[in-house]
């Protein structure tokens, strides 16, 4: 009992550090312009190191709330810092992932292409280099050609769907709407080595399928490196030369999953919210239909303190993106492990499969709110 009081004391300490932090970035009445230097060069690794100190020191359970809260302190004042610096023009080649409602103003001659996700040209001077035209106004960019504003005028480009994943060269700058930033966590589970992209991108807008969610099962779990190791066989045939073939070979022999058929995984099937959130569970410890039921699995997230309400509908509804099995990974990060007793970030620290650092990183990379 006396270790559990510490530990509480010492959760919460670290919670006011850190949320004191966040307010000391500026963004108060009496200074309301957040430097967006500030939380790049000293507030977030100041956070880095802090939450790396949280996971040293093992808080565990009664941490989850506390770190919770403050990495949402910490991605609305980063949310607010971009919206100040919307106006600042920045040059360079790269790939962002925006979210609905983003606002993308290319500078005269700066190139575009679209990977994934809808962007509308609000603008009449973007030439369709790939095409040889025009673009016309309030026309969406077609994926994979290449866009380039006209040499005497600014145009903006705006962001229709959840997500959009967009190569820029050139000189640009971006006005951040409050639209869930799914890529922002995204960029967080990219950095701890829990999500990544396709030979076309993250394909965020694509519906999940069987396969990757089990891959993403058994990253959370922390047991890629064994799946890629495995040279067992498989009675699941269709997955044979399949990228993922080791990974549902394993997963099989474990009993971690099971497939479509005696014969078949049907790896390119659709993944539902409902499936995956029977992998989440599972990950966090809890045996099916003891601790939970196929049927009430995303609610039981919500019993668990995993998910909000909104949450859970705004997940469940339509089908199951890569963004939400995502959005809805990075929430499971904080989720309490009933075997151990600590977070499932903690885990994933304790078996090697991600660093404190990495951890640390990838937390301070979300920016903006949840689904609500």
């Amino acid at each position: 009992m006396k270790q559990d009081w510490k530990r509480v004391m010492a959760a919460a300490a670290l919670t006011a550090a850190l949320v004191g932090t966040v307010w000391a970035a500026g963004g108060t009445g009496d200074d309301p312009v957040i430097s967006l230097s500030y939380l790049q060069e000293k507030f977030t690794p100041q956070l880095e190191a802090d939450v790396q100190q949280a996971i040293y020191d093992g808080l565990g359970t009664v941490y989850a709330d506390q770190l919770r809260a403050a990495v949402d302190s910490y991605a609305a004042v980063r949310l607010t810092a971009q919206k100040q610096q919307s106006t600042v023009q920045q040059k360079g080649e790269g790939v962002l992932l925006l979210k609905q409602g983003d606002v993308l103003a290319a500078a005269p001659g700066c190139k575009v292409t679209v990977k994934n996700g809808s962007l509308i040209a609000d603008t009449s001077y973007l030439v369709d280099v790939t095409g040889g035209s025009v673009a016309a106004k309030y026309a969406a960019l077609t994926p994979g050609r290449l866009y380039m504003m006209g040499d005497t005028s600014t145009g903006e480009l705006k962001v229709q769907t959840a997500t959009c994943e967009v190569t820029v060269n050139g000189s640009y700058s971006l006005s951040p709407s409050d639209s869930v930033d799914y890529g922002s966590r995204v960029r967080a589970l990219e950095q701890m080595g829990l999500f990544l992209g396709t030979n076309t991108g993250f394909q965020l807008e694509a519906t999940a399928d069987r396969a990757q969610g089990l891959v993403m099962f058994l990253r959370l779990l922390g047991l890629e490196d064994e799946a890629l190791a495995y040279t067992g066989s498989c009675p699941l045939t269709d997955v044979k030369d399949h990228w993922a073939e080791r990974y549902v070979a394993y997963g099989y022999s474990q009993g971690l999953t099971g497939g479509t058929s005696p014969t078949t995984f049907s790896p390119n099937s659709k993944i539902t919210c409902q499936q995956y959130a029977t992998f989440l569970l599972r990950a966090l410890g809890y045996t099916e239909n003891e601790d939970f039921t196929y049927a009430n699995a995303v609610n039981d997230l919500v019993d668990q303190g995993i998910l909000t309400a909104a949450e859970a509908g705004g997940l469940s509804a339509g089908d199951f993106a890569r963004y939400k099995m995502a959005y809805l990974s990075f929430a499971g990060l904080f989720g309490v492990d009933q075997e151990q007793g600590g977070l499932l970030m903690n885990d994933l620290v304790d078996s090697g499969a991600v660093t404190r650092q990495q951890l640390a990183q990838g937390l301070a990379q979300v920016t903006g709110g949840k689904i609500s």
